[in-house]
């Protein structure tokens, strides 16, 4: 039964071999992601990269062990090019955007928390709003009684996001 239903939350949804996250405002999908099985998104994942080229404003391009090249936030001038780094997936590789990082400091607070997420927890941290209640149904009874299929489709609709693979991410401008 459901005692309350928030203004703004994050709703996860576990039904059937699903995981959805879905952030909702006003009744309406903000952010989602999802996937099935044991397809977790890569949003993070911890790794170690090399520096590969330096950009503007913090900005860098790094290698991870599998050649994947990925965009770094938060990288300070002292860091070079050929330079080893610890980072965290902030977002999968979206239209022709590379994967988005972050870079990892071992003496940050902030770092250090998210060190001790776990999975699904480093995805809502990293992906959604901060500071709203995190609603968990595995019985999918806020996805009917909200109506959330009909409020996926409209969103679908309205930001023309296809389906690529079996993780979906969707977001839309607040």
């Amino acid at each position: 039964m459901i005692d309350k239903i928030y203004k703004h939350f994050i709703l996860i949804d576990k039904c059937a071999d699903e995981t959805r996250i879905v952030e909702i405002l006003d009744k309406k999908i903000v952010k989602f992601i999802s996937w099935f099985g044991n397809n977790i998104p890569i949003i993070g994942n911890i790794y170690d990269a090399i520096i590969i080229k330096k950009l503007n404003g913090g900005i860098a391009r790094a290698k991870i062990k599998n050649k994947t090249i990925v965009t770094v936030r938060g990288v300070p001038q002292s860091i070079k090019i050929n330079s080893q780094i610890k980072i965290i997936i902030t977002s999968e590789k979206f239209d022709e955007k590379p994967i988005q990082a972050k870079i990892l400091f071992s003496n940050s607070g902030y770092d250090n928390k998210l060190l001790n997420l776990d999975n699904l927890e480093k995805i809502i941290y990293l992906y959604f709003s901060k500071d709203i209640p995190v609603v968990k149904d595995e019985h999918a009874i806020y996805w009917e009684l909200l109506e959330l299929d009909n409020c996926f489709q409209l969103f679908k609709l309205e930001n023309k996001y296809s389906f690529v693979d079996a993780i979906i991410v969707l977001s839309a401008s607040i």
